[in-house]
C-alpha cells in the first residue's frame, strides 16, 4: 500500500503543500483524476498533527456513491 501512495503525483508535492497549510489558513488544490488529492491529502494532514483535538477533515464529493467509497478507501489504507 506504502508503494501505492508514494506512486501517486501528489506525493512529490507532500512537503510543499503542507509548508503552504501552515503558513495559509486556505489552501485549494486542484488535481487530475487519480492524482492522490482526494484520498491522500486528508492523511497528509492527519499524519502531520496539524489538526488540533475535536477538530475536523472533510473532503467533499458530487455523489453519495463516490463519497461512501473514498471514505472506505481512506479507511482501509489508514487501517
Amino acid at each position: 500500500m506504502k508503494e501505492v501512495r508514494e506512486s501517486l503525483p501528489i506525493y512529490s508535492w507532500k512537503k510543499n503543500i503542507l509548508d503552504s497549510l501552515r503558513t495559509h489558513r486556505v489552501l485549494i488544490l486542484v488535481g487530475e483524476t487519480g492524482s492522490g488529492t482526494t484520498t491522500q491529502l486528508p492523511q497528509y494532514i492527519l499524519e502531520s498533527h496539524m489538526t488540533a483535538p475535536h477538530k475536523r477533515i472533510a473532503v467533499t464529493q458530487p455523489r453519495r456513491v463516490a463519497a461512501i467509497t473514498v471514505a472506505q478507501r481512506v479507511a482501509a489504507e489508514m487501517n
